[in-house]
């Protein structure tokens, strides 16, 4: 059986340093990868000493942090399957996602000691568990489940879907490209490690030898900090955070930073005003869009297997043991994302409904409309469930998005409906930049169909992020019913 939680790289020598916790008032944690292993066993051992059943869940609340990357490795080596919640969802949906998963603890990070959700199982902080006097009794024969992830819940509650050792590991050797930039080298992870996006990349960072510097909350300002203070040679984390970075550095007018080799975009899509500006930053950085989820994992899409190059704003060819369909659409190269992968989940815990849905025939329906070009690579189009009908006429916001973006004074933007008594629904636009709502609506008459410009315009200083840092559409869809809900366009 293979083992998730031995993931770090044995070619590592035992002084290079492995994690680190970075904030603005500097480093909190930092671990060699000699640290890192005494460290596992030790939290592995205190895990065990109470008699936690092996095979059973383990839930852990914690910031992206060394002592959070621990933990979950721990609860692996021990034997049990990691169970990692959102802390920002509200207390009562962890509470519902702790009992659903059927945890026999919880294991947390001290800043959370007042903010834990009330459920009927032991609560044990980390700290406690690092005092345990010894790691040898940690080792365990892992079970087949590595851990439960949850889905962001963009389209309902979070789902819990179990991922194996075999199948984590399967994805994990598909970023074995990525080793000449990575080893011996710094790489910054901001997202939440109870993401994928967070997860993945700092357990690829240990498996390829580099050092995983790890920022508890996202800020533009420390996060460019990190960046030249580490030298780091690669940066990952989701669209919203780096236009932020990219937005700070031109208000202060900063200098490239030439040390960033690599930057990974993933969990959204993003567009080629966002792309061009990155590139100005950091200008000897190769920039990707990844793309993946929670059910398949992120190993999904990649470079192209003749060496082609990979176009801007496309996700990518499909990584060798991929399996791709296009469904519903107008043709072979236009649809609906059907995927297979190894790392894909079995369906949801205790959810057989919504795994009938999402899983046919071994098929996992991702929801996201894509389009394939002649060479073979990707681009996401938008999501089957994001379209609305508006007079008729079929509304895909991703494209809206996609246009309002190429007016060089807005920077981001964001589609939602509102219902209409006439049209059914009328698209509202939040957007980002210097520029007037009746621009906006100019923008989008000119270089778009009529039926789809946004009825309604709101400029934001900065856009709402959900949990995962991606635009938290649930927020403005609320915040479109305020303020527009009930007038007409």
């Amino acid at each position: 059986m293979q083992d998730l939680s031995r993931i770090a790289s044995i070619e590592a020598a035992g002084d290079a340093p492995a994690l680190v916790t970075y904030a603005p008032s500097g480093e909190i944690e930092r671990y060699t990868y000699a640290e890192l292993e005494s460290a596992i066993g030790v939290v592995a051992s205190g895990i065990r000493a109470r008699d936690i059943p092996a095979g059973v869940p383990v839930a852990l609340i914690g910031e992206t942090s060394a002592s959070s990357m621990i933990a979950s490795l721990a609860v692996m080596r021990a034997g049990c399957v990691l169970a990692a919640i959102n802390h920002k969802l509200p207390l009562r949906l962890q509470a519902e996602i702790a009992k659903h998963t059927e945890c026999a603890a919880l294991i947390y990070t001290e800043q959370f000691a007042g903010r834990l959700p009330e459920i009927d199982i032991a609560a044990i902080p980390i700290s406690t568990l690092m005092a345990a006097s010894s790691g040898a009794a940690g080792a365990a024969t892992p079970p087949e489940r590595a851990m439960i992830m949850f889905t962001s819940g963009s389209s309902g509650e979070p789902k819990g879907t179990p991922l194996t050792h075999e199948g984590y590991l399967w994805a994990m050797e598909r970023f074995n490209f990525l080793k000449d930039v990575i080893s011996g080298e710094a790489v910054l992870v901001a997202a939440p490690l109870f993401h994928m996006n967070g997860q993945f990349h700092t357990l690829s960072v240990l498996m390829l030898g580099g050092m995983a510097v790890l920022l508890p909350e996202f800020d533009a300002s420390g996060f460019l900090a990190a960046a030249e203070q580490y030298q780091a040679a690669r940066l990952t984390g989701v669209p919203t955070m780096f236009e932020l970075c990219v937005r700070l550095a031109e208000a202060e007018r900063r200098a490239p930073i030439e040390c960033v080799r690599s930057v990974g975009m993933g969990s959204a899509p993003f567009s080629k005003s966002l792309l061009d500006r990155l590139q100005r930053l950091f200008p000897n950085a190769a920039i990707s869009n990844g793309y993946g989820a929670t059910e398949i994992g992120p190993a999904t899409f990649g470079p192209h297997p003749e060496g082609a190059p990979t176009p801007k704003l496309s996700i990518g060819y499909p990584m060798s043991g991929v399996d791709v369909e296009l469904r519903g659409g107008l043709d072979e190269n236009h649809g609906e994302l059907f995927i297979r992968t190894g790392m894909q989940t079995e369906g949801y815990l205790r959810r057989p409904d919504a795994t009938r849905r999402a899983f046919q025939d071994g098929w996992y329906a991702t929801g996201d409309l894509m389009r394939r070009d002649s060479n073979g690579f990707f681009y996401f189009d938008g999501r089957t469930d994001d379209m609305f009908v508006s007079g008729g006429e079929n509304i895909h916001p991703l494209a809206v998005e996609a246009m309002l973006i190429g007016h060089e004074d807005i920077l981001q933007a964001a589609i939602v409906p509102i219902d209409d008594p006439v049209k059914g629904a009328v698209p509202v636009a939040f957007v980002v930049g210097a520029i007037e709502p009746d621009a906006v609506k100019r923008h989008a008459l000119k270089n778009g169909p009529a039926y789809a410009h946004p009825r309604f315009v709101e400029v934001l200083s900065e856009m709402p992020l959900s949990g995962a840092n991606k635009i938290d559409k649930k927020a403005l869809r609320a915040r479109a019913e305020e303020r527009f809900g009930g007038r007409r366009p």
